[in-house]
């Protein structure tokens, strides 16, 4: 019996990947994209290696052409650290999903043997793979040839936490997600696209706000005024016979390899703003504009009773927060393809 007079035949769908093998990597051609990037991908780590290594180890202040050598490659590798793992979903991703509905080749699509549902989760796992692989490669690139180089920052890299670690994977797969999306919502390839730029650009700063509260923080504090002999040392100047009216501002910073999440802010049971500061110091002056904490005025009370607090998380939690950063995007990329995938079907082309 063939497959004219074979009944079962009709009702028999072909695998998942070969329904779409041809549909997906010939017309949009988005193998081939995700190929020319990676290999341009490896050709610039691979210069990168070799130019940093053409050099001796960085001194601060000596050697100023490996200096800004190592600036430049360092602003390359930033660029591409994040433009290279989102090409597959803003060059190909979100434009295809939007034009099958928006020039109607998708009513020829849907009839051809693959459905709706199908076509997108193809589409979707292709090009969340595709994000992965490249944003893997740009991360471990960045994090074992460029960090170490680095002009300024110390380990553990908190300036460059989304280039560097499983935080640059979830960074993409949450960005394919959502221009996926937004394919199906706008149903225009162009405003697709602009739209996704724009929220590659909008997704660092509130990732890194989100991230760097994913485990609890720790916190250091002091006064905000320093009287006397603690004074004189934070000055550095000798003791003397005014060691009691000696008065200097604390300057608090969190431990070293530590980033800190908030501003510094004061604590004395109410809020302080800049402009209440400043009223105070004025208040507790003397005739001769000095400070004179030992006053017994509310302004110079109210002083001493402040107390500035930095909240900041320690170097110990950054590869966690990184590991935890990855998982909640996973969650936010699945739940983001699960939206889609209910409302493909309810879309009319």
């Amino acid at each position: 019996m063939n497959l004219i007079t074979d009944p079962s035949t009709n009702t028999r769908r072909p695998p998942l990947l070969h329904s779409s093998r041809s549909n997906l990597l010939y017309e949009s051609r988005v193998l081939t994209l995700f190929l020319v990037t990676l290999s341009l991908e490896i050709i610039w780590w691979a210069i990168a290696w070799i130019l940093l290594h053409t050099y001796p180890t960085y001194r601060p202040g000596v050697n100023l052409p490996m200096n800004r050598t190592i600036s430049i490659i360092t602003g390359v590798s930033i660029a591409l650290a994040f433009i290279i793992p989102v090409v597959i979903p803003i060059g190909s991703l979100g434009a295809r999903i939007a034009n099958a509905f928006d020039d109607g080749s998708g009513s020829y699509l849907f009839t051809q043997g693959i459905s709706r549902r199908r076509w997108l989760v193809t589409n979707l796992l292709v090009a969340l793979s595709m994000t992965a692989v490249l944003s893997i490669v740009s991360a471990s690139g960045f994090r074992f040839l460029v960090a170490p180089h680095l002009l300024s920052p110390t380990p553990p890299y908190w300036s460059y936490f989304f280039e560097l670690g499983p935080a640059a994977i979830g960074y993409s797969l949450i960005l394919t997600a959502m221009t996926c999306l937004l394919g199906l919502v706008t149903k225009a390839p162009t405003v697709t696209t602009l739209i996704s730029i724009l929220l590659a650009l909008l997704l660092l700063p509130i990732g890194i706000n989100i991230s760097l509260r994913l485990l609890p923080t720790d916190s250091t504090s002091g006064p905000y005024l320093l009287t006397g002999v603690a004074a004189l040392k934070a000055n550095g100047g000798p003791l003397g016979s005014n060691v009691h009216n000696a008065v200097a501002f604390n300057s608090l910073s969190p431990p070293v390899n530590s980033d800190a999440i908030s501003t510094t802010y004061l604590d004395h049971g109410r809020p302080m703003d800049f402009l209440h500061m400043i009223t105070l110091q004025n208040h507790c002056a003397s005739a001769d504009g000095q400070l004179n904490v030992a006053s017994s005025k509310p302004a110079c009370q109210e002083l001493r009773s402040i107390r500035e607090i930095i909240t900041y998380q320690p170097a110990s939690h950054f590869t966690p927060l990184q590991w935890r950063t990855l998982a909640l995007s996973i969650i936010v990329t699945a739940f983001l393809g699960l939206l889609g995938y209910l409302l493909i079907d309810r879309l009319r082309i």
